[in-house]
């Protein structure tokens, strides 16, 4: 278990964490595969070189989505297939949000809010633009 993983967070202060604050059904499911991923807990298997005959044992591994160390390699193939999508020139990547007290505004009135967020976004995008203290050339 490595100093600052998830696992080893989950493990030193997950007890102290939960004293003091209600885990989901949902949220308990994933504490408990973290906790317990790559661990005795759930158990080992082995694997056998058909070639050499070389035997290697392993700690099962949780599988939960949510978790970083069973999430690693999906997590590298997806940030590879992502990349692919990068533009091959400078460029900004802008994201922007609503505020969370807006959310059920936005369920309900979804296509008129939107349209309300994209032409603001693009009419402070354009603003900062063309106004050369905030470019540089």
């Amino acid at each position: 278990m490595s100093e600052f993983s998830i696992q080893n967070i989950f493990t030193l202060y997950g007890p102290e964490y939960i004293k003091d604050h209600k885990l989901s059904k949902e949220q308990w499911k994933v504490y408990n595969a973290i906790i317990n991923c790559k661990t005795e807990a759930l158990g080992i298997h082995t694997i056998t070189c058909e070639k050499c005959g070389h035997t290697h044992t392993a700690l099962n591994s949780c599988r939960n989505r949510h978790c970083p160390m069973c999430q690693a390699y999906a997590r590298e193939k997806w940030i590879q297939k992502e990349s692919s999508y990068v533009l091959d020139c400078p460029y900004f990547h802008i994201v922007t949000t609503i505020p969370c007290e807006l959310n059920e505004l936005v369920l309900y009135n979804s296509k008129i809010c939107y349209d309300i967020l994209f032409k603001a976004t693009s009419e402070a995008i354009l603003t900062l633009a063309n106004d050369p203290k905030w470019l540089r050339s």
